[in-house]
């Protein structure tokens, strides 16, 4: 399994039946593509799944009180630099409410009156390419090969089957990744956790 940015888009250009690079800064459209392609398909992959090679969890301060903001009073708390998506708030599968705006986490000041911190777990935009699942690192593969595919080759039929690969195995990537590390989310699957289920007697 590829353990480094090249290293994964040089089985993406296999793929495709393209030379491989040895850098991002060689003068050729494949190490342009695949620069392109890696950030902006990492990015994208990391943002839209729960990994767990990726999940993090931290401490996060309140910064501003904003009642302009929602409909009820609300108050932000400042997300950390490298939170790619936030997922869950401490304590572990709370259903209160909370919404994104820009950097800030806002939470209903009717429910965490006082609370200057809260615990966030989020997926970290920053995960070192050798922590990389394996599920992960090959839907990436695909999606940057779908994505470099024509620019390279100029053949749309091989693009189409790549997209197609890509879309079929994103589905079972995600699958397996959920397989794993379920601690916070458990919480929710236990009705007395749950503030939108009454118990059964």
């Amino acid at each position: 399994m590829a353990t480094s940015d090249i290293g994964i888009c040089n089985v993406s250009l296999g793929l495709i039946g393209a030379i491989p690079i040895t850098s991002f800064s060689e003068n050729n459209i494949r190490a342009r593509a695949c620069k392109i392609a890696y950030d902006s398909q990492t990015e994208l992959l990391l943002s839209e799944h729960d990994w767990t090679f990726a999940r993090r969890f931290a401490k996060i301060n309140l910064v501003s009180h904003d009642p302009s903001t929602m409909p009820l009073l609300y108050d932000g708390y400042q997300l950390p630099v490298n939170c790619a998506t936030p997922r869950d708030i401490d304590p572990p599968g709370s259903r209160n409410e909370w919404e994104i705006a820009g950097t800030l986490l806002m939470a209903p000041s009717s429910i965490y009156a006082s609370v200057t911190t809260l615990g966030l777990y989020y997926t970290a935009s920053d995960a070192p390419v050798g922590d990389f699942s394996g599920p992960f690192t090959e839907l990436l593969t695909l999606a940057i090969a779908s994505k470099i595919a024509y620019p390279i080759t100029q053949d749309r039929v091989l693009a189409s089957e790549l997209r197609n690969e890509y879309r079929g195995y994103r589905m079972e990537s995600w699958e397996m990744s959920a397989n794993i590390g379920k601690t916070y989310k458990s919480h929710d699957e236990r009705y007395e956790n749950d503030t939108f289920v009454e118990p059964t007697l």
